[in-house]
């Protein structure tokens, strides 16, 4: 690790606050799905706003909380796992990769202000710090002069730096490994005021923290970072020998480098990770248009529905320990690997060789075994999930519910009511969505059967009160489960989802083929999988230990 250009100055500083250079933008950058819902239209709890009775509110959730982590979801509806085949709760349509892949693009869609659900913060002071939804900002930042510590010094005349840091893996094992395959791990630092690092590196030079939560997302940011780093290099060299070589030029190309690397981001997003995880009646509503249907706002701020909601059923695809590569000893707990960052454990960064991902165990490719599998998709958490480094003392199923409550956020009954307004309503066939009574009944037998199977002492006054009024987040799972099979999300939330991501994406589809003339293979990349597979070829990773692949 070098110290130019003051960077012992900077890494003084509090990496986790400090060094995240965001700007507030004007207004919070966020809203309400299709429109602000009326007092009447809502969640509540017991006919109350959440925030009324918090002592109310906050047994509710204790005890739904708790039966998120705590069910048995094998006994109350997956079904008993088969010896030779993967378990009964294992979702063999989306790999485990794909868990971390949608924590990444989280981080690229929300940055908000407040992380701790607080019935006494200022809803007017919430914002969303993502000035720019999917434009890869919580890889590149603003830019390299605004964040200088995710970037390696430049070794031009100019100055300028355009290359993202990385970091070498320490090698614990018997085999050599090529310098240049060694870096696979995010860029990492060594503050002089803390004395827990001293000759170790433990601050994380990337430009949003979060994507060093675990050491699994970690690798996500670093698999994009070799990407960038090679599309660079590719670009830079393609300019005309005349071509003079100025700031201006290397500024040019640094940014086609982003244009290139966040079309290829927003392609795998629209032809692999919507088709994974939206229900397939919804999916085929909104994959030939492109565009939103029920939601016309254009302003493009992200639903409190979405981000407070719906964008949390990720969590419950967690799995309860992964394989990271072929080295003997690499099957880690989840709740080791929420800890596993610089901030938790600042002596053990970089990365060793046990904890490389070999991508192959988190998604698909042609000849190798089967991955890791995500959980499928239902109201149930990996118990070792239930508290992280993030969540603390409180749960983080709970603080998902919190975290909703505390938003406004519509009511289930009045959104499902809202959306059969609307024309296009007549192509969804959920009758958990649009029949109240129904989607009361399912709720409310679930719920009885869960309560005993989890011992989560809800009262049959309780189990009634959810029935009919459901927190958005629980409903998403409930539904997933109900009419995705675990597979997918089910009609709301897929819905929630397309009509919040679609706006984001380009609205033809050949505008993802306008960079392809520059390195000619990128076209043929649709999926992560894809990716991860040029990111191997473009740096020489074929044959790198622990595998790449």
């Amino acid at each position: 690790m070098d110290s130019h250009e003051g960077l012992q100055q900077l890494l003084s500083q509090d990496a986790r606050g400090a060094l995240t250079l965001h700007e507030v933008i004007p207004g919070n950058g966020f809203r309400h799905f299709i429109r602000q819902p009326g007092p009447s239209e809502t969640f509540k709890v017991f006919g109350q706003d959440p925030r009324a009775n918090l002592g109310n509110t906050s047994k509710l959730f204790e005890k739904l909380s708790h039966l998120l982590d705590f069910v048995d979801s094998e006994r109350t509806f997956w079904g008993r796992s088969e010896q030779g085949k993967p378990a009964a709760w294992e979702n063999t349509s989306i790999p485990a990769g794909y868990t971390y892949l949608l924590q990444f693009i989280t981080h690229d869609l929300v940055h908000t202000s407040l992380h701790t659900p607080d019935p006494a913060f200022d809803r007017s002071e919430l914002r969303n710090h993502r000035a720019t939804a999917l434009n890869l900002d919580t890889l590149y930042g603003a830019s390299p002069t605004t964040c200088p510590y995710a970037y390696a010094p430049s070794n031009q005349v100019t100055g300028i730096r355009t290359h993202l840091r990385l970091s070498p893996f320490r090698n614990i094992s018997d085999r050599e490994t090529r310098p240049e395959h060694r870096l696979r791990d995010i860029g990492r630092g060594v503050p002089e005021a803390d004395p827990l690092a001293k000759g170790k590196e433990s601050i994380p030079l990337i430009v949003d923290p979060r994507n060093d939560d675990n050491s699994n997302i970690s690798q996500i940011l670093t698999v994009f970072i070799l990407l960038h780093n090679k599309i660079f290099d590719h670009v830079h060299s393609q300019q005309s020998p005349n071509t003079k070589k100025d700031q201006t030029q290397i500024e040019r190309d640094f940014l086609l480098s982003k244009e290139i690397i966040t079309l290829l981001y927003k392609k795998i997003i629209e032809f692999d990770v919507l088709p994974k995880i939206l229900h397939q009646d919804v999916h085929d509503i909104y994959k030939p248009i492109r565009q939103s249907i029920f939601d016309q706002d254009k302003d493009k701020k992200i639903p409190l529905e979405f981000s407070h909601a719906v964008l949390r059923f990720g969590h419950a695809m967690v799995r309860e320990s992964y394989t990271t590569n072929d080295r003997p000893n690499t099957d880690h707990r989840i709740e080791k690997i929420v800890r596993f960052n610089s901030q938790n454990r600042p002596n053990e960064m970089p990365l060793d060789s046990d904890w490389i991902i070999q991508w192959s165990k988190f998604f698909e490719f042609n000849d190798f075994p089967p991955p890791n599998y995500s959980r499928k998709i239902g109201p149930s958490f990996a118990q070792g999930f239930r508290f992280t480094a993030r969540t603390g003392s409180q749960p983080a199923s709970k603080r998902d519910l919190l975290r909703g409550a505390f938003a406004d956020l519509w009511s289930v009954k009045a959104l499902a009511a809202e959306i059969s307004k609307h024309p296009s309503s007549s192509k969804l066939k959920s009758k958990l969505l649009f029949d109240p009574t129904f989607r009361k009944n399912a709720l409310a037998s679930w719920l009885t059967k869960a309560n005993e199977a989890a011992s989560s002492n809800l009262t049959s006054c309780e189990i009634e009160h959810l029935s009919l009024d459901p927190p958005l987040f629980f409903y998403t799972l409930f539904e997933a489960m109900e009419e995705g099979k675990g597979k997918s999300l089910g009609t709301l939330g897929s819905i929630i989802f397309s009509e919040t991501i679609y706006k984001y994406l380009p609205g033809e589809e050949r505008e993802y083929e306008k960079h392809k003339t520059y390195i000619p293979a990128l076209g043929k990349i649709n999926t992560a999988s894809d990716l991860i597979h040029t990111v191997a070829c473009l740096n020489g990773m074929e044959d790198s230990y622990p595998h790449f692949i």
